[in-house]
């Protein structure tokens, strides 16, 4: 397992607080689009049997890329659609201009973009592991429109919804628990998923799917929901959220899977052993 990413000088405030601003303007440019297109007329760019790309994913993927080119020319940028584009210096920018598409697209206002910055000893691709990868993370910050709810989170410094703490705290036991998953796109990871539901529905108070990581990921965070499972999702799905849970005193566990994907657990902290004892190695 790759160790956390250790750095010889700390960041400035002063660049902290413009990276953090400028992925609070970014993704907040990405949701005034998505309100714009929400429920009306919108170009299906592909489809599949379970999931959709729109046109809107895309324009929202380029106000957010502008944005930061803009302020940071030299920094890496990650995106959900195209890809990995490099940069001179050590920072890399994770996107998700639209979180929640197929939410999106069937008018359910699940939905939200996400926009992360990490620091990296190199100008590379990000770490192959979620451990690696967390530990460079410095600001997350995620967008839900619909609710007007700006998400931030800065490493070390905690975490905000528009500007008020927000601090991890919920539940105790499984049986009081509203407990959410996710069951992927291929046969076998929903195979997997209708196992770990099987585990689950019994000890928890309720059981959901919302399709939507980011924003699930925040109702851990508030204490909302008491645990999250997705199989095989991407990297961009996680990246901004999860430093916001982590800031908020959550836990969240990821590692990679087959194809660029990831597997992740994220709880409140009281839920942690009860839920990790029941799903036993249902997860790896």
């Amino acid at each position: 397992m790759q160790q956390p990413v250790e750095f010889n000088e700390s960041v400035s405030d002063a660049l902290l607080s413009d990276i953090a601003s400028t992925a609070a303007e970014a993704a907040r440019a990405a949701g005034r689009i998505q309100l714009s297109c929400f429920r009306g007329d919108h170009l299906a760019a592909k489809k599949s049997a379970r999931d959709v790309k729109l046109e809107v994913d895309r324009r929202c993927e380029e106000a957010i890329v502008r944005i930061i080119r803009d302020r940071f020319p030299g920094h890496g940028i990650l995106a959900e659609e195209d890809g990995f584009r490099g940069g001179s210096e050590p920072w890399l920018w994770i996107v998700d201009p639209l979180d929640g598409t197929v939410n999106f697209f069937h008018g359910f206002p699940q939905f939200c973009s996400c926009v992360a910055c990490f620091r990296q000893p190199e100008n590379q691709p990000p770490p192959v592991d979620a451990i690696g990868l967390l530990a460079a993370a410095e600001v997350g910050a995620v967008y839900v429109p619909v609710f007007e709810e700006m998400y931030l989170g800065i490493r070390g410094c905690g975490a905000t919804c528009n500007g008020d703490p927000v601090v991890c705290n919920g539940a105790h036991r499984l049986s009081e628990s509203v407990v959410a998953l996710s069951f992927g796109k291929t046969a076998e990871g929903m195979e997997r998923m209708l196992h770990i539901t099987g585990r689950l529905a019994p000890r928890v108070r309720k059981l959901r799917s919302w399709g939507c990581a980011g924003l699930d990921i925040l109702q851990v965070a508030h204490g909302r929901l008491g645990a999250l499972l997705y199989r095989g999702i991407h990297l961009w799905d996680i990246a901004a959220a999860g430093l916001i849970l982590s800031e908020a005193g959550g836990h969240l566990q990821a590692c990679s899977c087959n194809g660029g994907r990831w597997d992740m657990v994220a709880s409140v902290p009281g839920l942690r052993d009860e839920l990790m004892e029941v799903l036993g190695s249902s997860m790896e």
